[in-house]
């Protein structure tokens, strides 16, 4: 198999976060707090320079190697936005995304659990 030589990505800071790079776990801070993510279990390089870009690189690595890194640098994008902007989704927290449906049928009882769904 053909082997790249150096394959090399990098992730722009955007403003309001500060991104700490050590040991291949990358720490983000911002507004509204913190989050970590550790990619030590994938063999790849990850650095910071002085611009704020972080670069993402993997050496002498297969077709399949190669896809760790586009993976590393979809996960700290992900994690840079997520202080600025807080979890996705609307107000309400869990459980709120979807309602309970049930066929209508005026003569069955319906025997379910409904402690959990109204806080009782």
């Amino acid at each position: 198999m053909v082997q790249k030589i150096c394959s090399t990505t990098e992730v722009q800071v955007i403003e309001g976060v500060t991104v700490d790079v050590k040991a291949r776990v990358v720490t983000v801070k911002g507004a509204r707090g913190t989050l970590t993510r550790d990619f030590k279990h994938l063999s790849v390089e990850i650095s910071k320079d002085a611009k704020g870009l972080i670069k993402v690189s993997k050496w002498f690595g297969t077709k399949k190697q190669l896809a760790a890194v586009r993976s590393v640098v979809s996960h700290i994008s992900k994690t840079k936005e997520a202080p600025r902007q807080g979890p996705p989704g609307g107000p309400g927290g869990q459980g709120v995304g979807r309602p309970l449906v049930l066929p209508y049928n005026p003569r069955a009882v319906v025997n379910f659990p409904l402690a959990g769904r109204l806080g009782l």
